[in-house]
C-alpha cells in the first residue's frame, strides 16, 4: 500500500474573516499552543500569513520563520482574489509579497487565495511573478455572488498534486498546485482541525485511511485552536463546535495518523514531483 503525505498547513489571518468583527484571539492564545505542539512532535508545517498578520506582529512571524516552518503568502486581504480584476490582482500579489518578503527576508514562493479564491488568471499571475507552490483550490467548493453567480467553480478539479498548463519552460520554473483536501464528511469544506473538532479524531483517520490520494492537505486556522465562542458568543453551533483549545484530539491524531502516513512540507513534496 502506498503511504499516504500529509502536509500540515496553517492560515495564519484573523479570527473568521468577514464573519466576525476584526479579532486576533486564535493567533494570539492558540497559534503559540500549536507551535509547541509541533516542535513536541517534531513536525514542520507550512504557514501561509495574510498582510495585515505581517504587518502587524513581524516578530511573530519571523519567530515561525526560524522554527524551520515553510513560509507562504495568503494574500493582501481576505476578499476573493479572484472576483477582482487582474491588475488588481497582480497589484495585490506584489504587495503582499513584499511585505511578507521584508519580515522574513526570504522571497515567498508559497501562496494560498484567501477563500480558496483562484482560477486560471490567478495562477498565471501567480507564476509570473516568481511562485512555485500554490495551494488554494479546494475541489468541491463553489463560491457564488450574491448565491447565484460563481466567483469560482471547483467542483470536478484535480485533487493530487499537479502542474496546471498555465505558462511554459521546465518544472523548474513552473507552478505546482497541491489541492487543500476536501473533507468527504462535509463536501465542499476542508479536511482539517476544524473537521477533526467537529467529528472527532476516529472519524477522521478512517476518512484519511479511505482517502484514494495519495498527498493530504491538513489544514489548520488559527481561531479552531480556541474556545471561540468565549470571544464571540453570538456564533452559531457549527462554528464552535469546529474549535476547542484543547489540543489533546490532534495531538492523538498526529501520532496516530504516523501509522499509515508521513509527513511532509508542500517543497518537499514539490521536489518529489520534480524528481519523479
Amino acid at each position: 500500500m502506498t503511504t499516504k503525505v500529509i502536509c500540515l498547513s496553517v492560515d495564519v489571518e484573523e479570527d473568521l474573516p468577514g464573519i466576525v468583527p476584526s479579532g486576533t484571539h486564535g493567533v494570539e492564545v492558540g497559534l503559540p499552543n500549536l507551535l509547541r505542539l509541533f516542535e513536541e512532535m517534531r513536525l514542520r508545517a507550512d504557514f501561509f500569513f495574510l498582510a495585515s498578520i505581517v504587518r502587524g506582529i513581524p516578530d511573530f512571524v519571523r519567530h515561525i520563520a526560524s522554527l524551520g516552518h515553510g513560509v507562504g503568502n495568503h494574500g493582501f486581504d481576505h476578499q476573493f482574489l479572484c472576483a477582482k480584476s487582474l491588475s488588481d490582482q497582480h497589484q495585490e500579489v506584489l504587495t503582499s509579497t513584499r511585505i511578507l518578503e521584508r519580515v522574513v527576508s526570504q522571497e515567498p514562493r508559497m501562496f494560498r487565495a484567501a477563500g480558496f479564491s483562484a482560477n486560471p488568471a490567478t495562477l498565471k499571475i501567480l507564476e509570473s511573478q516568481g511562485y512555485v507552490i500554490d495551494s488554494s483550490i479546494l475541489p468541491g467548493r463553489i463560491a457564488r455572488r450574491f448565491r447565484l453567480f460563481p466567483i469560482y467553480d471547483h467542483r470536478g478539479a484535480r485533487r493530487e498534486p499537479h502542474f496546471p498548463s498555465v505558462g511554459s519552460g521546465g518544472n523548474q520554473a513552473r507552478l505546482l498546485e497541491v489541492p487543500v483536501t476536501e473533507n468527504p464528511l462535509l463536501p465542499g469544506a476542508p479536511l482539517g482541525l476544524g473537521a477533526l473538532n467537529a467529528f472527532g479524531p476516529a472519524a477522521i483517520l478512517d476518512t484519511l485511511r479511505a482517502l484514494e490520494m495519495t498527498t493530504v492537505v491538513f489544514l489548520i486556522h488559527p481561531w479552531e485552536l480556541i474556545d471561540l465562542q468565549a470571544f464571540y458568543p453570538w456564533l452559531p453551533p457549527g462554528y464552535v463546535r469546529a474549535c476547542s483549545p484543547d489540543l489533546t484530539n490532534l495531538r492523538n491524531f498526529l501520532r496516530e495518523a504516523r501509522d499509515f502516513a508521513r509527513f511532509a512540507t508542500l517543497a518537499s513534496v514539490r521536489q518529489d514531483c520534480i524528481g519523479g
